[in-house]
């Protein structure tokens, strides 16, 4: 099924909703967003309605949508590309998955105490149940998964 959904502030982002086992509440949903700068702020927005639909804990939604923005700035800086980006309910887990069109391997980088920018994989890994990430075809996907985000 496809529609667009309208968040809190009046702005429409166009979404698929796929229903992986409709009797048991599991749900993966998807969007497309370009390669601007204002798409982080949309999957932040995508997310946190993909997650309010499922009644998650408010610090989840919180901490989904941190590490959400970290992964969509790092396609937009390192890709360049447009940013496929799905959400999946699984029981009391959830796994958000942003693919762009590049191949190189998402790695935490080694950074200095001053650095300013670099961190974004080192929060990712800190604070999600698990992360990883997939290469295939002509480009990645790199995910994570929180545990006990539904009430």
């Amino acid at each position: 099924m496809s529609g667009r959904v309208r968040d809190h502030d009046g702005r429409e982002t166009a979404v698929e909703v796929e229903r992986d086992a409709p009797s048991g509440g599991d749900e993966t949903v998807r969007t497309v967003l370009p390669a601007v700068a204002p798409s982080v702020a949309a999957a932040r927005r995508f997310v946190a309605a993909a997650l309010r639909r499922h009644e998650a804990l408010p610090e989840m939604i919180d901490t989904a949508c941190l590490l959400t923005s970290e992964l969509v700035t790092n396609a937009l800086v390192h890709a360049g590309s447009r940013v496929e980006l799905a959400v999946s309910t699984l029981g009391h887990r959830i796994r958000v998955e942003v693919g762009d069109s590049s191949q190189a391997t998402a790695q935490p980088r080694a950074i200095g105490a001053e650095a300013v920018a670099g961190r974004g994989l080192h929060i990712v890994e800190a604070m999600s149940s698990r992360w990883g990430t997939n290469v295939a075809g002509t480009g990645k996907r790199v995910w994570f998964e929180l545990d006990g985000v539904m009430t």
